[in-house]
């Protein structure tokens, strides 16, 4: 019975973090969507250290190691598979929260194939 309960809180809050990311783009909550496995993987990757990653979005001074980093956790993270945005995904993560703009922008933004492709993403979002 507590095992069901635990699971029920995870389920929780990983919902609660996929519609934090796509509604605001916060560098916290893409995080929640990912396994800590998954965020040492990137990691170790692309030579990106999550806090100073989280500093850097947060000001908007992403460099390509880190939006290397950013696309890997994309990538695990299910909104971007084989080079494009699951834009499908996203809204049904958070409807309410996919606005118009964003999801047209997401669509002008095309196949990504490299790590700097990852900014079109970025600007997209709002505060960006």
């Amino acid at each position: 019975m507590h095992f069901q309960w635990l699971t029920n809180v995870s389920v929780f809050l990983c919902i609660l973090g996929v519609a934090q990311l796509v509604a605001a783009g916060k560098p916290n909550d893409l995080f929640t969507r990912i396994t800590p496995g998954d965020v040492e993987v990137c990691g170790k990757d692309t030579g990106v250290d999550r806090k100073d990653f989280e500093e850097a979005r947060e000001k908007g001074a992403l460099n390509h190691s880190m939006l290397c980093f950013l696309k890997c956790a994309m990538e695990k993270a299910g909104f971007l598979k084989d080079g494009h945005l699951e834009i499908d995904q996203a809204k049904e993560a958070s409807p309410d929260k996919m606005t118009e703009p964003v999801v047209e922008c997401f669509k002008a933004v095309g196949p990504i194939s490299t790590c700097d492709d990852i900014q079109k993403v970025e600007n997209c979002l709002p505060g960006s």
